[in-house]
C-alpha cells in the first residue's frame, strides 16, 4: 500500500464556436413576442383570430386582418420575412402620403422591430439594449461585416395644419438584413443565448470526441431526447454518469443507493465530465478560448449561483473503509454529488472578471525578486516563510525551486488515498 494525493488536473481542449441560433427558434420566439405583446393583444383581444403567423422553410409572413376597423383601403396587412443562408431579411417599399399609408407603416415597423427584438434576445441582449440602439445615429454605425446587421430607418416628418401645433417627426423601420449568428450591438450581453438541448448534445459530443481522458478512461457517451449519459470502464471497474434535462435545466444527482466505493468512482468520473460539459455550454454561449478557461479553472473553488451563474452545486465527502480487501480504495474524497445547469441563465461574466483581478496580483504571490520573497499572499517574507507558505521544495544539490502551485493546475478532488488489491482508474 502507498499513499497518493489524489489531483485531477483539468486540460480541456478546445474547438471554435458554432452557430447556436436556427430559423425555426427564431419563428417560434417571434411568434410568442408578438402574441404576448400589449399592443397587439390588446387591438386583438376579441377576435384572435385577426393575427396569423404562418412560416416555411425560408420565410415568415405575419397576417393582420383590419377589415373590423371599416376604414376604406386599410383592410388587411402582410409582413414578410425571408430567410437564406443565415440571415433574415425585411423591406418595406410602400408608399408614404397619408394617413392610411402611415397606419401601415407603422405596424409594418412594430412587426419588423419585433423581430429585431426577438433576434436580440436570442443572441443574449435585453430588450432595453436592443431598443436603445433603435436611433438614426446608431442604425446607420451598423454593418453585416461588424454587427451581422444592416439596419434603415426612415425618417418621415408630417405638418399638422388642422391643429396649427406645427410639425412632427417619426422613423419608421424600412428595411434590414440580420445575420442571425452574428448579431452584435456591441454591448455586454444580458443574459445567455438560448440553446435547444440538441445543440448543446451536439457541441459536447465534439469535445468529448477531442477529450484524451475520455479515452483513458475509456469512456463512451450516447444521449435520448433528454439525457447524456456516459459509461466508463477500466481495469475492470466501471461506472455510469447521467445528465438529465427538462425545462431549460440539466442535472446531475450523484447515485446514492451505491456503495461508497462506485460512489467515488462515479463522482471522479461525473466531476470531470461536468466541467467539460459546462465548457461545451460556454463554447455555445460564444465565450471565447481564454475566457472560458479563465472563468473554468478551479471553478468548483468559485461562488457560483443559479440565479447569477445558471450553475449550483453541493459537494460531498465520501469516506470508504477497508472491507476484506474487498474496497479498492481506501480514505475520503471531497467532490461535487449535484449539479444544476440552467440554459436560459447560463454567465461567466463575473468568474471571468474575478480571474482577471486575481492576475494582476499573482506576479506578487510565491515569487522571488530582486532578492525579495513573496508568499502566497503577495507579502514580502523571509526565504524560509517563502518555502513554507508556497510549499516550494529547494533541491540541496542544484538550488531549483520548485512551487507545487506550478505542478498542479486545477484540483476538483482531493484525498490522502490508500490503493490496495486495484487501481481505480490508475491512469487518471
Amino acid at each position: 500500500m502507498k499513499k497518493l494525493l489524489f489531483g485531477m488536473v483539468v486540460c480541456l481542449l478546445f474547438i471554435g464556436n458554432v452557430k447556436a441560433l436556427t430559423f425555426d427558434k427564431v419563428v417560434e420566439s417571434y411568434k410568442e413576442k408578438v402574441l404576448s405583446n400589449e399592443i397587439f393583444s390588446e387591438m386583438f383581444k376579441d377576435s384572435s383570430e385577426k393575427l396569423t403567423i404562418t412560416n416555411t422553410d425560408n420565410s415568415v409572413t405575419t397576417h393582420i386582418d383590419l377589415t373590423y376597423l371599416e376604414v376604406e383601403d386599410l383592410t388587411e396587412l402582410n409582413v414578410i420575412f425571408n430567410y437564406k443562408d443565415g440571415k433574415l431579411t425585411y423591406e418595406n417599399n410602400d408608399e408614404l402620403n397619408n394617413e392610411i399609408d402611415e397606419s401601415k407603416y407603422l405596424l409594418n415597423s412594430m412587426l419588423a422591430d419585433l423581430m429585431y427584438i426577438t433576434i436580440g434576445d436570442l443572441n443574449g441582449y435585453s430588450e432595453k439594449q436592443i431598443q436603445d440602439t433603435l436611433t438614426e445615429e446608431k442604425t446607420k454605425s451598423f454593418t453585416l461585416d461588424k454587427n451581422g446587421i444592416e439596419f434603415n430607418l426612415l425618417k418621415y416628418t408630417k405638418t399638422d395644419q388642422e391643429s396649427g401645433s406645427g410639425s412632427f417627426t417619426a422613423f419608421f423601420t424600412k428595411s434590414f438584413n440580420l445575420d442571425i449568428n452574428k448579431f452584435n450591438i456591441g454591448e455586454k450581453r444580458d443574459h445567455a443565448v438560448y440553446l435547444e438541448f440538441s445543440e448543446v448534445v451536439a457541441q459536447f459530443k465534439k469535445d468529448f470526441a477531442n477529450y484524451e481522458l475520455a479515452l483513458e478512461l475509456e469512456c463512451e457517451l450516447s444521449n435520448t431526447e433528454n439525457e447524456i449519459d456516459i459509461s466508463c470502464s477500466k481495469n475492470e471497474t466501471s461506472t455510469k454518469v447521467v445528465f438529465k434535462y427538462s425545462n431549460n435545466l440539466l442535472t446531475y444527482d450523484l447515485n446514492l443507493d451505491e456503495d461508497p466505493g462506485s460512489q467515488m468512482t462515479e463522482m471522479i468520473v461525473s466531476n470531470l465530465y461536468a466541467q467539460l460539459l459546462l465548457k461545451s455550454i460556454a463554447t455555445l454561449n460564444k465565450y471565447s478560448d481564454q475566457e472560458i478557461v479563465q472563468a473554468l479553472t478551479d471553478i468548483y473553488t468559485k461562488k457560483v449561483t443559479l440565479e447569477n451563474n445558471g450553475i449550483e452545486f453541493t459537494e460531498k465527502n465520501i469516506h470508504t473503509e477497508d472491507n476484506d480487501g474487498v474496497v479498492s480504495v481506501v480514505g475520503d474524497v471531497s467532490g461535487i454529488s449535484n449539479i444544476k445547469i440552467d440554459l436560459t441563465k447560463f454567465n461567466l461574466d463575473n468568474l471571468i472578471e474575478e480571474t482577471k483581478n486575481e492576475e494582476s496580483v499573482i506576479a506578487e504571490k510565491c515569487s522571488e525578486k530582486d532578492g525579495n520573497y513573496y508568499d502566497k499572499n503577495g507579502n514580502s517574507v523571509s526565504k524560509e516563510a517563502y518555502f513554507e507558505s508556497c510549499g516550494v521544495v529547494e533541491n540541496p544539490q542544484t538550488g531549483l525551486e520548485i512551487p507545487l502551485a506550478i505542478l498542479i493546475c486545477s484540483i476538483i478532488l482531493g484525498g490522502h488515498l490508500l490503493l490496495r488489491n486495484k487501481n481505480y482508474f490508475k491512469k487518471i
